[in-house]
Formats: C-alpha cells, structure tokens, sequence
C-alpha cells in the first residue's frame, strides 16, 4: 500500500493543537475558512463550534484507526466528520478508507463529488491540495476499476433478458454492455422467458475487463413462460378450503321443520274454529246438506295441519341429524335458504330456494 501522507486538515488540527490561544481575529478567520466551503451563497446555518470541535475529534479517531489498519472503523469516523463539515479534505479522508477497503466505485464516487463542488472564493491552501488530490485520485481509479461483460447466447437477440449482479438488475439497456464493479468475487444470474436460469459466481481484480458468456437452455416444457418481472416473481398460494362452514342441509331441515310447525298450526287453528261453529248445527255430527261444504272444508284443514305437522318433523330431524354428524359443506360464499309457507282451501305447501 503507499505510504500515507499527512492530509491538510490534520496540519491545521495539529496547528490549533499546539497554539495556546489564538488572537480572536485569527480564530474567527480559521472558523470562517473551516465553515466557508460548505455554505453556499444564501444563507445557511454554519456549524457550531461543538460540531467543528466534533469533526476534529472524529478525524483525528479516524487517522488512528487507520494507522492500526481498521479501515472500516477509520471509514466510520471519516464519514461522520464529513457529514459534518462537507469540506474537500474530509471528503478525500473518506474516500482514502473506501480505497484501502477495496471500495474503488465508492472512492471514486466520492473523490467526484469533492470536485463537484463549486471552490469558494477564499479558501485555505489545505482546501485547495485536496481538491487537486481528488482530481489526481479520480484519475487514478478510473483505470483500476474493474468490469464484467455478461454475453448471453443460446436466446434470440428479440428474447428480452434478465441480468443481476449481485442480486441487483441491471437495466435493459446496459446489459449487453460493460458493468463497473469492485474488485472482488460476485454473483451473476441471467434469466429469459422460456429457458433455464443461469448463476455462476466470478471474480475480478483491479484494472480487468472480464468478458463472461453465459448460455441458456431452454426450458423442458419448450412452452416459452411470461417474461420475468425485475421484482422476484410471487405465486399466490392456493386458498384452503374452509371445511369449518355448515352444509345447507342444517338449514334447509330446520327450515322445513319451522315452516311446517307455522303452517300446522294455522291450518289447525282454522280447522279447530270450523269444527266448533258446526257443533251447533250438526247435532250428532250429522250435519244437514246446506253445511256439508263448511264440513269438508274443516276436515280438509284438520288433514292439512296433520300433514304440516309431519313435514315439519322430518324437516327437523333432517336438520338434527345433519348437524350431528358434522356434514360440510365448501363454498366460495355461504348460500341463504329462504322457505315460505303457503295456505289456502284445499291445499298447502312450502316455497323457497338459495339465494
């Protein structure tokens, strides 16, 4: 690894370290030049004092672990004092931990956006070292940045593919180009409508451009399948049936039997008012001629109570017996039974159905 040189900001850390008390005017100058390249020109609130004394403790804990080689831990406190103070010598102190962490993409990325930022008009000359650092940096790990070429084959250029790196899409229209990668192993997966999905791991060193084929094979079925979503695909699991609701014929036994109890005993009633209105003119239940209808009508009636009266039993204990022994029955909705029962000289009967 090159040796690591002392950054600007750690000079002017150790600067401030050794000066007892600084004049005031000269404390607010390095306070303004500290603040200065994070604030745009609208006004923002700067860093307080216990944010920039903060940001010196985080640097300083950082330069220590990397010195003892935990670059991860360095990266942590590099990255809490730049969020910090968002100035060019934290932000290059931040990408020298990703670069030892073999970060190069993440390096890079950071070491861009220091450059990205417009330089203020007066700045100090550590601010200005950096920047020329993270140009000279960015350059450098362009080229050690390594790629994989994934070229698919065995699928039509007109089948649509799908490739993942590491588990992330790539997009359609960059998947037959180079993909810019760390260096290190990783994980490819093809897929296409109709084949096999394809996975292989690979690995990559700095500065190579790897040129992977992958072959597809198509399915056992050959029926081509839909195309597969950037999202992992879902199969909705089958809904199990609800054995727990009852069958119809609970409802449709107690039905009948409720119906023909009403029925039974409007008929009967009916029957009973006849029959007590002829006592006093059929002595001897004998009845003269000009009555015989009204008797009829009430033996009529007697017989149609009876009749109710047993259609009703049965319809109970169908709904009883199938009750007991737990009959099921599974539907996508439960059905309403509606029954009615109908009464007239001469007749009765029961209506309904499934709604």
């Amino acid at each position: 690894m090159r040796p690591r040189k002392p950054h600007g900001l750690l000079e002017k850390r150790s600067t401030v370290a050794r000066t007892r008390v600084p004049p005031r005017g000269a404390l607010v100058t390095l306070l303004v030049a500290l603040a200065g390249p994070v604030l745009p020109a609208i006004a923002v609130a700067a860093p307080s004092a216990t944010d920039k004394e903060t940001a010196r403790s985080l640097l300083l804990d950082g330069d220590r672990k990397f010195t003892a080689r935990d670059f991860a831990g360095a990266l942590a406190s590099y990255q809490a004092a730049d969020a910090i103070m968002k100035v060019p010598t934290t932000g290059v102190e931040v990408a020298k931990a990703q670069e030892a962490l073999g970060q190069l993409v993440e390096a890079r990325d950071t070491l861009l956006a220091v450059l990205r930022e417009p330089p203020a008009a007066k700045q100090p000359a550590a601010f200005l070292r950096a920047r020329e650092e993270a140009e000279a940096s960015a350059a450098s790990l362009a080229d050690r940045i390594p790629s994989i070429h994934v070229v698919v084959s065995g699928v039509d250029a007109s089948v649509a593919r799908t490739v993942r790196i590491d588990g992330e899409a790539v997009p359609a229209e960059a998947v037959s180009l180079p993909r810019k990668l760390n260096p290190g192993p990783h994980r490819v997966e093809v897929s296409a409508p109709g084949f096999r999905d394809a996975a292989l791991d690979v690995t990559v060193t700095e500065g190579q451009a790897l040129e992977q084929q992958v072959t597809l094979v198509a399915a056992p079925s050959g029926a081509p399948r839909p195309p597969v979503p950037a999202a992992e695909e879902a199969t909705a699991a089958p809904v199990a049936p609800d054995a727990s609701r009852t069958s119809p014929w609970v409802y449709v036994g107690f039905g009948v039997g409720a119906a023909g109890a009403v029925a039974g005993s409007i008929t009967g009633a009916m029957s009973l008012s006849k029959t007590s209105s002829l006592k006093d003119h059929c002595p001897g239940n004998v009845c003269p001629p000009q009555l015989s209808g009204e008797r009829n009508t009430a033996s009529t009636l007697a017989t149609i109570a009876d009749v109710s009266f047993a259609a009703g039993i049965v319809g109970a204990a169908v709904g009883v017996v199938a009750l007991l022994t737990g009959a099921k029955h599974v539907e996508e909705k439960p059905r309403a039974v509606t029954i009615h029962p109908w009464v007239s000289f001469g007749s009765v009967g029961l209506t309904g159905g499934f709604e």
